[in-house]
């Protein structure tokens, strides 16, 4: 619960949406952004596991090594982008 409590100093606060309990994210909050992408990409490898794209393996070294590996995938991404662009 104190772990809950201490989630409002990152935007996050307990409300209710059409009567169902929930936390949300407080758009005024300065830490908004942040927050906001990086809950989009838990909630996109949640997706992909849901989908069978990913094994529960993958999802949890996800979540075990996040956000180091999306630094690595933004960084292989680039490095794709540059040897195409190389290749032209």
């Amino acid at each position: 619960m104190y772990t809950l409590l201490q989630a409002k100093i990152y935007s996050l606060k307990a409300d209710k949406v059409d009567g169902t309990l929930c936390l949300t994210l407080d758009r005024s909050s300065s830490n908004y952004s942040t927050m906001y992408d990086m809950i989009n990409k838990w909630q996109h490898e949640a997706e992909k596991l849901a989908d069978g794209e990913i094994t529960k393996e993958e999802y949890d070294n996800w979540r075990y090594t996040y956000p180091e590996v999306e630094a690595k995938r933004s960084r292989d991404s680039l490095d794709e982008m540059r040897a195409k662009s190389k290749k032209s």
